[in-house]
């Protein structure tokens, strides 16, 4: 399958903790962007007249949003900051995609087991709904487990806990 170029536009942003902003924006590509939960887009852009690139996973929660969600991290003096953290409402960013092999596939366990620190748990709240399927439809068990220095750092919690309390399979 050919990779993509896509022009998203932001559509809003919030920072989630004090280091960490999400980001959802909205393409204007009439054909549908299609990915599968788990994968990353690739942003291409100028910063001090050098061009770079960044990866971020999808956060969007498939079913809950028909917008492109990420999450970025604060990294003083880094250029993706430079661009995702001043980037305003109606502002566009070029991207690349969708990435990756971090997907739930066909076959799979009786458990899952899913790691992360900060923004490496945005892939796992793209799972949510699939993880649910597979819950009910073969009682799986799955564990989340985030690293993070201190509590308020924990990324997308009320979306984890919210999901284990509907899903006892689910930690």
């Amino acid at each position: 399958m050919p990779v993509k170029t896509y022009q998203l536009t932001l559509n809003w942003a919030e920072n989630i903790t004090k280091n960490v902003r999400h980001l959802a924006f909205t393409y204007d590509d009439p054909e549908i962007f299609a990915y599968a939960p788990g994968q990353f887009i690739t942003i291409h852009f100028e910063f001090d007249g050098k061009s770079f690139k960044r990866s971020y996973s999808i956060a969007t929660i498939p079913g809950r949003s028909d917008l492109i969600e990420i999450a970025a991290g604060f990294v003083e003096g880094g250029p993706g900051t430079g661009l995702l953290f001043n980037l305003q409402p109606g502002e566009s960013i070029k991207v690349m995609g969708p990435f990756g092999r971090l997907i739930l596939r066909d076959e799979q366990p009786k458990r899952y087991i899913l790691m992360s620190t900060s923004t490496g748990v945005t892939p796992y709240r793209s799972m949510l709904p699939e993880l649910a399927e597979r819950i009910r439809r073969d009682g799986i068990q799955v564990v989340v487990l985030e690293g993070v220095q201190r509590r308020e750092d924990l990324l997308y919690g009320d979306d984890f806990t919210a999901f284990a309390k509907e899903h006892p399979n689910f930690e």
